[in-house]
């Protein structure tokens, strides 16, 4: 009995000093709080659609997956007025964005992105550790967002 006692005591032990000693895991960036007049504006033009929220500086972004599983996204401003719509591009992209990829993060998987400014011009972009990697209508990298938006 004592050596019962005396093992659980031991594991009971070990137990909280291995609680102590774990270290906390990094936490998400916090929820965005969308105003209802974008959720049901989102809501009336994408029905039956849920979305993960973030911001795109002073833009409320929408992102999803449609009925093929491909990535999309729609961007609101506070008025609930469209701005503009991504999309993932699995095909179509030029080539000089894989180029860029196979040179510069050869062992990175990759989701190229498509967009059109306010002028319809297409923008590519593509998300990396956190980073927003920008292409213009050739492919060719641009350390900022190209072309004109509002």
């Amino acid at each position: 009995m004592k050596k019962t006692i005396l093992f659980l005591l031991l594991a009971f032990g070990m137990n909280v000093m291995t609680a102590q000693t774990k270290k906390a895991k990094p936490t998400t960036a916090a929820k965005v709080s969308v105003p209802s007049n974008i959720e049901t504006r989102f809501g009336s033009d994408y029905p039956n659609t849920t979305a993960t929220w973030s911001m795109d500086g002073k833009y409320y972004v929408a992102t999803y997956k449609d009925k093929n599983g491909m990535g999309k996204t729609v961007v609101y401003d506070k008025k609930a007025d469209f701005i503009r719509s991504d999309m993932e591009a699995s095909a179509g992209y030029p080539s000089a964005i894989g180029d860029y990829f196979k040179k510069n993060y050869p062992k990175d998987k990759y989701t190229v992105w498509f967009s059109n400014d306010d002028y319809g011009e297409a923008v590519y972009y593509s998300v990396r550790k956190g980073k927003t990697l920008w292409f213009d209508k050739n492919g060719t990298y641009s350390a900022k967002k190209p072309g004109h938006y509002k």
